[in-house]
């Protein structure tokens, strides 16, 4: 899925720094997005897919097709830490 955001991106001309501006970020943060580095949520990854003129529901088929090859992504973190260990 972050590849064909990426591959999007790239074939609609746009560099890293123009997507970020219009999504209201920054480049790091777009560049660790793509690279797998940090996660996108919904809002973020709708607003991408509407950046870019994409349908999130035939991203997301490719998704479910494509999970067995890579499922690092669906890694789930809490958003707390417990102090004690």
């Amino acid at each position: 899925m972050l590849r064909k955001l990426r591959q999007a991106r790239e074939e609609r001309g746009m560099r890293l720094t123009d997507l970020a501006i219009k999504a209201g970020r920054n480049r790091n943060w777009l560049h660790r997005i793509e690279t797998g580095q940090a996660r996108l949520d919904v809002l973020q990854f709708s607003r991408l897919c509407r950046l870019l003129n994409l349908s999130p529901s035939v991203l997301l088929e490719d998704l479910e097709e494509s999970s067995s090859d890579d499922d690092s992504f669906l890694s789930i973190s809490p958003l707390w830490r417990n102090k004690a260990g």
